[in-house]
């Protein structure tokens, strides 16, 4: 009876297994979701007046071809029906960025560069499980960066916002563990540099130069290993450069200029051999 037992017990496993993987399979598959998405963004993207002859999604993005067809969609090889990559740079977008993008749920990457967006990053985009490239630099985006792309998003790489009207400040809780380029300068940031950045151990790159932050340099960017490049210059930053930088012995790219800073250059500066 036990034996029997045991063999019902794997049966039923093994049918909720097979059910599971078939749901898995069929939302892989669906990609009325992807579709849907993908208009509401051309909607909101094309709608700032410009000609439909100057936009290219305006002309290409048409349900007459199967949208992984369409110019700067990238779908998956693995589930051929679902966008992994959105590469619109120099699209001549005006408009605003749909939160319907959030429901592209395979989504890895997602270039907006040097186009002409307006308004706010939706706060959606940090619901996007798989991103890990975002770039809409060079746009015309203001209001604050949502705290959901800085603390909800744990495949996030590369994160590109220069050249905005991004204002406010930073989050203040960072939870990116697999980071490793944060550049948001040349836009309206004030308040401080987050000394929780430090906790994002694979950092190679930082960019807040050209804003209005205030407070020091946060002596535990010292902790960051395998940072390459520290740009804050052109800000509003006071007190000495902490000694602990002098632990960045990767350093090649060390620009705090045009601030207020003050105090002496610690001797331990000099471990900056790769500067």
């Amino acid at each position: 009876m036990a034996f029997l037992f045991a063999c019902k017990q794997c049966l039923l496993f093994l049918v909720v297994l097979l059910h599971a993987s078939a749901a898995i399979a069929a939302a892989a598959l669906d990609n009325s979701t992807d579709l849907a998405s993908l208009l509401a963004f051309k909607a909101a993207s094309t709608s700032g007046g410009a000609a439909a002859s100057d936009n290219i999604i305006a002309a290409n993005w048409t349900t007459d071809a199967p949208f992984c067809t369409w110019v700067g969609v990238r779908c998956s090889r693995q589930y051929p029906s679902r966008v992994v990559s959105l590469n619109l740079g120099s699209f001549s977008l005006q408009g605003t960025i749909s939160p319907h993008l959030s429901n592209l749920s395979f989504l890895s990457s997602l270039d907006l560069s040097n186009n002409s967006l307006s308004g706010t990053i939706p706060d959606t985009l940090g619901q996007l499980p798989r991103l890990a490239k975002l770039r809409p630099k060079w746009n015309h985006l203001s209001g604050p960066i949502p705290p959901s792309i800085f603390n909800n998003m744990s495949f996030l790489v590369y994160i590109n916002l220069y050249h905005n009207h991004v204002s406010g400040s930073l989050p203040t809780i960072v939870m990116l563990p697999r980071i490793e380029i944060i550049a948001i300068g040349d836009n309206l940031l004030t308040g401080h540099v987050p000394a929780s950045l430090a906790q994002c151990s694979t950092l190679q790159e930082i960019y807040l130069g050209i804003n209005r932050l205030t407070g020091s340099v946060p002596s535990s960017f010292g902790n960051l290993s395998d940072l390459v490049h520290l740009a804050l210059g052109q800000n509003q930053l006071s007190g000495a450069i902490p000694a602990s930088i002098g632990n960045l012995t990767k350093l090649r790219l060390l620009f705090l200029a045009f601030n207020h800073l003050g105090g002496e250059i610690h001797k331990e500066l000099g471990n900056l051999v790769n500067l």
